[in-house]
């Protein structure tokens, strides 16, 4: 329905409130539902008004499709995780970002849309805020025959400048890994089990402020 549609709507219904109740002592609440309705109807023109803003005019250039399912040698790309690390941050390796630096993380499928089975992690990165990407890089595969390495969530320490990459990994059971980077995504070393349980996805974020200042958070889930 159209905007003008909208208010003619709410103008008849108004009108149809006065004409019944106008002889009566409940004109007055009749009303005051009448308009408690208008403000309720206005509220939602008024967030399309801003959800287009959001939409549309706030895209800083072209959108662009950075993991194309049947492509670069996997089938569907599922699990997408993002991490900005902004201007200026000093890297552990002591690099400076001179712009925004973008790593995007997603599970590289080769068996279909199946959430088991051949399963790589793999990243791409923007040295310049997303305006140019790099090519592919397999960060892991399962070293152990047939298995998964997915739920990808990133975050990164200011503080060291390094990168955390928690991640799942297994054949039959699944267990949370860890490795790092300290040059900004382009390497990453040594892996560590963290043992039972499952992160993410997502990303993870460090808390500034505080007794706790400077620890990292990430979304995990053990059972039992």
């Amino acid at each position: 329905i159209s905007l003008a549609g909208l208010v003619c709507l709410i103008l008849r219904f108004l009108l149809n409130i006065y004409m019944l109740t106008k002889d009566t002592l409940a004109s007055i609440p009749s009303m005051i539902i009448a308009v408690a309705v208008l403000l309720f109807m206005g509220t939602f023109i008024g967030w399309g008004f801003i959800q287009s803003d959001f939409d549309y005019e706030n895209i800083s250039g072209e959108p662009i499709q950075l993991f194309v399912g049947g492509e670069e040698g996997y089938d569907i790309f599922r699990i997408p995780s993002l991490l900005i690390i902004p201007a200026g941050s000093a890297l552990a390796n002591g690099d400076v970002v001179e712009d925004d630096l973008v790593l995007a993380f997603a599970e590289g499928r080769h068996n279909g849309s199946l959430d088991n089975g051949d399963i790589d992690l793999v990243v791409k990165r923007s040295l310049d805020g997303g305006k140019n990407w790099n090519e592919l890089v397999e960060v892991r595969a399962w070293e152990n025959g047939l298995g998964k390495i997915g739920n990808p969530t990133p975050v990164f320490d200011p503080v060291t400048g390094i990168i955390h990459l928690f991640h799942i990994g297994g054949g039959e059971k699944m267990t949370t890994w860890i490795m790092t980077s300290e040059d900004g995504g382009a390497n990453f070393g040594e892996l560590v089990e963290l043992g039972d349980g499952i992160v993410g996805p997502g990303h993870g974020i460090q808390i500034r402020h505080g007794d706790f200042a400077g620890r990292l958070l990430i979304p995990y889930h053990i059972s039992g």
